[in-house]
């Protein structure tokens, strides 16, 4: 006799269970921070990075180099790619000096695939990429996605989806560091929260259906009673 309203329960789950799902599908990006020091001295201005989908085959990766140091500059930038380099298309949009892009192996660095995006380092100010600057690349190519960007690489114990070497440490500027970031854990759609209460209400609820009343009838409030109150409803 229950049935139809645990279809019907079962059906709003099922609304909640799309809500979530479609939220998790939405397009790929992601940003942090290379702040971790994986070898040298500290800098002491920071990179930035977001790694976005923007159309098919198409990802926008967005870097941003900011501090105090005005002698710091960033020269290498490397992203573990867990995708095929052929075909691939490096343009910039917008910003910042114009990056080589390699595709080198492991180099030591336990990415077993590297993007690597190299930088001017000469003493010429205005070709490298400096404090306070930023830049935008579109990278296209068949089937991409910016999800091939989020894969970790391993070093010293330490998941990194990117490292990046930054120059001009120090006083006399001669030190340098690679530095590291990971993204952070997506935390899960709030509608994630609804489903386990919403299970324990459709199990009572079915479990309430159940107990009969009078003449064979379904008893809803069958629950809200104690025993001895139940029975005597029952039997008047």
């Amino acid at each position: 006799m229950g049935f139809p309203y645990f279809r019907t329960g079962l059906g709003a789950l099922g609304v909640v269970c799309g809500v979530v799902l479609s939220g998790m599908a939405q397009a790929a990006s992601f940003s942090f921070a290379l702040s971790d020091l994986v070898d040298g001295s500290s800098p002491t201005n920071t990179l930035t990075m977001t790694v976005t989908d923007t159309a098919a085959g198409q990802v926008e990766l967005s870097l941003g180099f900011s501090g105090t140091s005005t002698y710091e500059f960033v020269s290498n930038v490397f992203l573990s790619f867990d995708g095929e380099a052929r075909g691939l298309t490096f343009t910039q949009q917008s910003g910042g000096p114009t990056g080589t892009v390699s595709f080198p192996k492991d180099n030591g660095f336990g990415f077993d695939f590297a993007f690597e995006v190299a930088f001017p380092t000469k003493n010429n100010g205005a070709a490298r990429f400096n404090t306070g600057e930023s830049a935008v690349y579109l990278v296209s190519g068949e089937d991409l996605t910016a999800s091939l960007f989020n894969a970790a690489s391993l070093r010293h114990g330490d998941d990194y989806t990117a490292l990046a070497h930054i120059q001009g440490i120090g006083t006399n500027q001669s030190n340098s560091a690679w530095v590291g970031g990971a993204v952070p854990p997506v935390p899960l759609p709030s509608a994630v929260f609804l489903f386990v209460p919403a299970l324990a209400g459709l199990y009572l609820f079915g479990r309430g259906r159940k107990v009969a009343g009078p003449a064979g009838k379904a008893n809803v409030f069958a629950g809200m009673f104690t025993p001895e109150t139940r029975n005597l409803s029952q039997t008047a």
